[in-house]
């Protein structure tokens, strides 16, 4: 489909306009290939055709910028009661000090005081009511803006998604959607059937290693043996002849190599352990911002069909809605920021796990090279035993891992697809024929 190949051309091609210059000052991105700018300007014009052609027509009848502006000038306005009604609270304060000051030494002040009192009352009360009406404005603005940037997103990921699809009509779109869902749901299906065979495979080969491990403890202790009377002869001050010297520092480098690997697989353990716990944590808390997000999104739609009847937005309903928005804003900020924080974990243990591996595999060629240079055939087996044992492992936690990630992505997938499809139903869907 030609709209697919220009349009696909046209992304690859913005991807590299940071190349072609920018202007440092003003952050603007300067095009200088004029081919560069016409493939983008032919991608930009063949989504605008598609637009037509599939029916998807905008049903956001907000125009945000102007939203945006009148938001500014509510905004401004609770800032500016705000500080208006602190200064009357000052005012009145004041007022009423110097009424009861004025009882106690000028009685005949305290009829032109209680006149003011009363009149800074009523100015502090109706400056409340307009911070109640303006906040309410505010609240409905925002509202408006949020939805508004939603949803132009939103029918900007729908276009998008129907080019990636090669979709001729909104029938399609529709179609994809549901089949791409149902495929998604599939998999994770398929991958939640898959989890309890890798955890056991992982768990048996961890039994495998542990045997291959004692059996290679077991045979390696008659070196450790000629290792512990040599140190001790050297200890004493004996002079080792050239063939004890050199038996004693390759059974040393092997000795220090095993005390080595031994410690680096608990850090590797370690590792291991404290990568597990995270990404459950990152699927746990893509499920929080899913069902967060999913929830914000009624709720605001929930609060702007109520400005029809409630358009101060004043009601307890309305107020409740509010309420709930401010909270699920909160958790969803909160919950992204403590996603990242494990996402960045993830990569930070990641490497020490890659670097941990290198210093085992380094600790393991030592144990080797020295098995052999002492020329213990049974040492040198059960080590290569050992060895192949932990490779075994590795890959089958691997094997884990990937699907760990295959489900945090799937589960993306789904987020995504998901929200595509309420939007699509919700505006662009063409309502059946009756």
């Amino acid at each position: 489909m030609q709209i697919t190949k220009n349009y696909v051309l046209g992304l690859a091609l913005a991807m590299t306009l940071v190349a072609c210059g920018k202007d440092e000052k003003t952050k603007t991105v300067t095009v200088e290939n004029p081919k560069t700018a016409e493939a983008l300007k032919s991608a930009e014009k063949e989504r605008e055709e598609l637009k037509g052609k599939l029916e998807l027509a905008e049903k956001n009848d907000v125009e945000i910028e102007g939203v945006k502006e009148e938001l500014k000038v509510a905004t401004d306005k609770v800032t500016e009661l705000t500080t208006s009604l602190a200064a009357k609270d000052v005012e009145l304060t004041d007022a009423k000090t110097a009424l009861e000051e004025a009882k106690k030494t000028t009685p005949e002040r305290v009829k032109a005081l209680e006149e003011k009192v009363a009149g800074l009352e009523k100015a502090k009360a109706e400056l409340n009511e307009q911070l109640t009406t303006a906040r309410s404005d505010k609240t409905r603005l925002d509202n408006l803006v949020e939805v508004a940037k939603r949803d132009e997103d939103l029918y900007k990921k729908t276009l998008d998604y129907a080019i990636a699809k090669g979709a001729k009509s909104t029938e399609q779109v529709g179609a994809e959607l549901v089949k791409d869902l149902a495929k998604v749901e599939d998999t994770l299906k398929s991958l939640a059937a898959k989890e309890p065979g890798l955890k056991s495979a992982v768990s048996s080969q961890a039994q495998v290693v542990v045997q291959a491990a004692a059996d290679f403890k077991k045979v390696s202790g008659n070196m450790l043996g000629v290792y512990a009377e040599l140190e001790a002869r050297v200890k004493r001050g004996e002079t080792l002849s050239a063939a004890d010297d050199k038996t004693y520092k390759t059974l040393k480098a092997f000795d220090e190599a095993t005390k080595a690997l031994d410690a680096e697989k608990k850090v590797k353990q370690g590792l291991e352990s404290a990568l597990d716990g995270l990404n459950k944590e990152i699927v746990t808390l893509d499920a929080t911002l899913a069902k967060a997000n999913t929830e914000l999104n009624k709720f605001r739609d929930d609060l702007l069909a109520l400005i029809a009847t409630d358009p101060k937005l004043t009601s307890p309903e309305a107020q409740k809605l509010t309420a709930s928005i401010k909270e699920r804003e909160t958790l969803i900020a909160t919950t992204t920021k403590t996603r990242k924080e494990k996402a960045d974990a993830v990569a930070a243990e990641g490497k020490k796990l890659e670097a941990s591996n290198g210093k085992i595999a380094t600790y393991a060629a030592t144990l080797e090279q020295k098995s052999r240079e002492y020329n213990d055939s049974a040492v040198v087996t059960a080590n290569g035993n050992l060895t192949k044992a932990e490779a075994e492992l590795e890959t089958r936690v691997k094997a884990y891992r990937d699907y760990q990630k295959a489900v945090v992505d799937a589960n993306t997938s789904k987020q995504d697809l998901s929200a595509l499809k309420v939007f699509f139903d919700s505006k662009l869907k063409k309502p059946a024929q009756a």
